[in-house]
């Protein structure tokens, strides 16, 4: 599916890579800071699979990838088996992962999605919780340009 999709358009004002570049240089971070973490890295790897089927390049908005978290979540489904000890968390970081990003975002979408952040805080494991945090910190700082060193250092220093 990776390879397939590789040299998928990904570029836009989130992203400066390809799909493929993103999901490895995510992937590299967290073999190096939470390699004992399955489910976050089974997440990083399938967090943007919902991308190539919702792709739409919009006149003056660019690469989109509308819905692609909820389409991501269903697609895991087909990849994991229910049995799989890290099934449920998976689905759930894949089709979550744009929410720490809302928050910084406008209204009304910052206001849901802190809502909808405490409702989860109250409902699941505090490691999915941290695990969904970890994942955005992930996305948002993955970049082909960045040195790798640095990052690391400061994954190190959310963790702590």
């Amino acid at each position: 599916f990776m390879m397939a999709n590789k040299d998928l358009p990904h570029t836009s004002k989130y992203h400066a890579e390809t799909f493929f570049q993103h999901v490895m240089c995510m992937v590299q971070f967290v073999n190096h800071t939470a390699k004992f973490n399955r489910a976050l890295i089974i997440a990083t790897c399938l967090h943007d699979i919902g991308k190539p089927s919702t792709h739409v390049y919009r006149e003056g908005k660019g690469n989109t990838f509308y819905g692609h978290e909820e389409t991501g979540a269903t697609m895991v489904k087909e990849f994991l088996t229910e049995d799989d000890p890290a099934y449920d968390q998976v689905v759930f970081l894949v089709r979550e992962h744009m929410l720490p990003f809302q928050i910084k975002g406008p209204e009304p979408w910052a206001s849901y999605a802190q809502k909808q952040l405490i409702e989860f805080a109250s409902q699941k494991p505090s490691i999915w919780i941290a695990n969904l945090f970890y994942l955005n910190e992930l996305d948002e700082i993955s970049n082909p340009d960045a040195k790798f060193e640095e990052l690391v250092e400061e994954l190190y220093n959310i963790n702590a």
